[in-house]
């Protein structure tokens, strides 16, 4: 997993995440990892149209 993270932050390339919401939704989101570290991850998704940390 964190070497997907890596190529996508390394190469700009678009993933497709998907997780479970706080009402136990699937939900998907197109996002583009911007940096990862040890903590968090902070990735722009394209849905919202802005970075977050994920």
């Amino acid at each position: 997993m964190k070497g997907l993270l890596n190529r996508s932050a390394e190469n700009k390339l678009k993933i497709i995440i998907f997780y479970t919401d706080s009402n136990n939704n699937v939900r998907e989101r197109y996002i583009r990892v911007l940096e990862v570290n040890d903590k968090s991850i902070m990735a722009y998704c394209f849905y919202r149209k802005k970075g977050e940390n994920i």
